[in-house]
């Protein structure tokens, strides 16, 4: 299931309507033993082992074929920390 970290209801008349842009959201959802975050362009998807973690660049690669963690260990960290706080409770 899909969980917006910013919550809250928000009318989207505005969107539809063309008078406003959509506001940028992180979603966060779980599938099997792996949780997923979706942040503006990036989306990160790790598992039981943190080492492993999978990061995308969606408006680059939108089918997901080049994992950038290994590139990008600063980028999967603020992603991880999102992960965490959501868990924790947080928002």
């Amino acid at each position: 299931h899909c969980v917006d970290l910013e919550g809250g209801g928000q009318d989207i008349w505005p969107v539809i309507t063309g008078k406003a842009q959509p506001r940028e959201r992180t979603l966060r959802w779980k599938y099997g033993s792996k949780t997923a975050l979706r942040s503006g362009d990036w989306k990160l998807v790790v598992g039981a082992n943190p080492d492993r973690a999978e990061l995308f660049n969606l408006a680059h690669d939108p089918s997901e074929t080049k994992n950038l963690a290994s590139q990008m260990p600063d980028k999967v960290a603020q992603l991880t920390a999102e992960i965490s706080k959501h868990q924790a409770g947080g928002r």
